[in-house]
This record gives C-alpha cells, structure tokens and sequence, in this order.
C-alpha cells in the first residue's frame, strides 16, 4: 500500500484519500511518498500505485532486481491498461468515466467483479455502458491490440414491433377506403367496381391490396374460363 505525506501540513495519507484532501485544503497542492519521496499533485497521483520495497530502499547492495512482472503489481499494470484505454477513447463521456475509475487503486480484473463494481460506484449506471466500457479494457487486459467497440445505441427493435400493426391497419384502412371512393369515371376496363367489392366482402371487408389483387385476378380467370 503506498502511503503519502502532505508537503504543506505534514498529513499523513492514504492514497485513496489524498484527491479529497488535496481538493478540499487550500493551502495544499502536493503530497510526497514516503518511499520513494517523489511529490505528486492530485492528477499525477493518480498513477502511483506502487514504490519501492524495503527491501530494495534499504538493502541496494544486495538486492537483485527480478522480472517486471515482480517489480510492478497486476494492479499498476491493470491501472496502466486503464490510461490505456482513455487514450483510445474517442468519446467524452466514456473517456470521463474511465478517468474516474483510474481514481480507485481496487478496480476488479475479471468481469463479474468488475461488472459488480461498477453497479456500486454508478448507482443508475445502464448495463450497455458497463459492457462498452468493459470491452475498452479487454483487448488491453489480454495483450492484443485494442479497436474501440462501437457505442451501445438504443434498440428500436421493439418500437419497431410495436408498429408494425398500426402500419398493417392503416393498409387495410386505405385499401378499403380507395375502393370506396372509386368513381365510375375512373372504372377499369378489365374489372367493374361491383366486381372489386364483392371480391372484398367475401375477405372480411378488409384486406391489404396484395392479397384484393390477388383474390381479383384469381375471379377475373374464373370468369374467362
């Protein structure tokens, strides 16, 4: 856990509560580490997940620098995939979010927790907007190369459904009402108006024009015949 020391009143401070303290103290501006005593603001702060251990502050001589993977924890490396991903993000309201998560030195790595955590943090926050955000971080987390997801949109499939039989009705309303304002002036040559009637009345009065045209092509045979 990195611990910081307040450079005005001498605070000693947790880092999750260095960006409260640093935006509520006026006289404040800057914390040190009391590892590595490098000072920060409360942007730069952000990004110090780890320091130095004791061992290596205190025992140079001997000791021996591993891998990165031992020198930089999962979560520093979770963080940095996290800047990672505000500098992919195009849009502003994602790219917000993401800057407010980069704040928590706790953010899950597996999906379900990180789903979890973001339903706690962002109370109203839609289930769309947690999964763009998740698909930001993954190609990260995995060590592929990151293309920005498409931004979740609305689904107008159910609008579109609900429509789709006030669309139906107002077919048949403006069949039925064609015919009925048929005049004799403008009668086919091949078929009467009385005819097209009776060829609807026996559909039910109502009927979309592809079915009449149909029903009245099929008469129209019968009669030749």
């Amino acid at each position: 856990m990195v611990v910081f020391v307040c450079s005005q009143c001498n605070a000693t401070l947790k880092k999750s509560n260095v960006r409260n303290h640093l935006q509520f103290s006026r006289r404040c501006s800057l914390v040190s580490c009391v590892d590595c005593h490098k000072d920060f603001d409360k942007f730069s702060v952000e990004s110090h997940c780890s320091c130095i251990s004791e061992r290596e502050k205190y025992d140079k001589a001997n000791y021996l620098k591993t891998s990165k993977s031992n020198n930089i924890s999962k979560q520093a490396e979770w963080v940095k995939r996290i800047e990672d991903a505000i500098q992919n993000c195009e849009s502003q309201r994602y790219k917000s979010i993401l800057q407010n998560i980069r704040g928590n030195c706790n953010v899950p790595q597996k999906k379900k927790k990180f789903e979890n955590f973001m339903r706690s943090k962002y109370r109203k926050i839609p289930e769309e907007t947690i999964e763009y955000i998740w698909k930001l971080l993954e190609p990260l987390k995995r060590g592929t190369s990151s293309t920005v997801p498409l931004e979740p949109q609305k689904d107008l499939s159910s609008d579109l459904t609900n429509d789709e039989p006030t669309i139906k009705k107002r077919k048949l309303e403006d069949t039925s009402e064609a015919l009925n304002n048929y005049s004799s002036e403008n009668e086919c040559h091949l078929l009467s108006l009385h005819h097209i009637k009776n060829v609807l009345a026996e559909l039910g009065g109502k009927a979309p024009f592809s079915s009449l045209r149909k029903q009245v092509h099929f008469h129209n045979l019968s009669v030749d015949y």
